[in-house]
C-alpha cells in the first residue's frame, strides 16, 4: 500500500532532501580533516541518512506510529552531533568523538557485571564473557584514568549541557509513541462510567490519515536538515542553492544556526 498520493508535496520535499544529501556526501568525505572526528561524523551522517529514508518509507506505507522509533533515533543523532561540535575547537571535538567511540567500554563493563551476577546464564555464554574480563577491565581503567569515556551522558544531560531542553521534551514524546508507553495508550483508551473502550475504532494495518503522517515527515525533515547544516559548517562545505531552499521552508530552526546560513 502506498498512501503518498494525497500527500505528494510532503514526500517530494523529503525525497528532495535525500537526493541533496547524496550530492553533499562527497564534499564531506573529501574535507581536509584527517582525524577520528571526520570518520565518526561521516559514519553518523550515513546512518542518520538511512534513518531519514526509513522514516519516509514507513510513512509512505502508512505506518507513521512505527516511524517514531526511527524519528527518535534521528533526533538523538542530531543532539549528539550538537554536543560533539559545540565549542568548535578541533582538538576538543576530537576528544569528544573519542569519548563517544570508547563509550562501548562502559556498555561492555555493565554487561560483564550482569553476566557475573546471573547464576542462571548459559555456561558457554558466561565463559566467553569471562575470557575477556581482564582485558576489558584493563582498558576501562586506562581510559578512566586519563579522564576519557562518555560516562552516563544521557540524552537529558546532553540537552541540558547544550541548552536544548525543549528537545528532551520532544524526545520523551517520541519515546512514548515508539515504545507503546502507558502515555500512548491513555490517548487511545477511555475509561468512564460506561466501561472501557477505545476512543477510535480498533484498526489493523496502514493509515492514510494526514494528521498522523504529515507531522512525522515534517519532524524528520527538520532533524535531517539540521544535521546537514551542522556538518556543512564543520566540514566547511558551502551551502548550495538546494540546501538554502530547504532552510527557507522552515521557521522552526534555531536562530543561532539559521543566521550562519543567511
Amino acid at each position: 500500500m502506498d498512501v503518498s498520493g494525497g500527500l505528494k508535496k510532503y514526500f517530494d520535499r523529503n525525497n528532495c532532501l535525500l537526493r541533496l544529501s547524496g550530492e553533499i556526501k562527497n564534499p564531506f568525505i573529501n574535507a581536509k580533516i584527517e582525524t577520528i572526528s571526520k570518520t565518526t561524523l561521516c559514519f553518523l551522517f550515513a546512518q542518520l541518512r538511512n534513518s531519514y529514508e526509513s522514516v519516509t518509507i514507513l510513512c509512505r506505507r502508512g505506518f507513521p506510529q512505527q516511524a517514531y522509533v526511527l524519528l527518535r533515533s534521528l533526533q538523538e543523532g542530531y543532539i549528539r552531533i550538537c554536543y560533539i561540535l559545540c565549542g568548535g575547537e578541533r582538538e576538543a571535538i576530537a576528544a569528544k568523538v573519542t569519548e563517544y567511540i570508547e563509550y562501548d567500554l562502559i556498555e561492555r563493563k555493565k554487561m560483564l557485571h550482569s553476566v557475573e551476577k546471573n547464576k542462571e546464564l548459559d555456561s558457554y555464554v558466561k565463559d566467553k564473557w569471562l575470557e575477556q574480563k581482564d582485558e576489558l577491565l584493563r582498558s576501562y581503567k586506562e581510559i578512566k584514568e586519563r579522564g576519557g569515556l562518555w560516562p552516563e551522558k544521557s540524552i537529558q544531560w546532553l540537552c541540558d549541557k547544550i541548552n536544548l531542553q525543549s528537545e528532551y521534551l520532544l524526545y520523551r514524546h517520541f519515546s512514548s509513541f515508539g515504545h507503546l508507553s502507558p502515555r500512548t495508550a491513555s490517548g487511545r483508551v477511555v475509561v468512564n462510567e460506561d466501561g472501557v473502550g477505545l476512543k477510535v475504532g480498533l484498526k489493523f494495518g496502514p493509515t492514510k490519515e494526514k494528521t498522523e503522517i504529515v507531522p512525522v515527515l515534517g519532524l524528520a525533515h527538520r532533524y535531517f536538515l539540521l544535521v546537514l547544516m551542522k556538518l556543512s559548517l564543520y566540514f566547511e562545505v558551502q551551502a548550495n542553492e538546494g540546501l538554502c531552499w530547504h532552510i527557507s521552508l522552515r521557521a522552526d530552526l534555531p536562530d543561532d544556526i539559521r543566521k550562519l546560513f543567511d
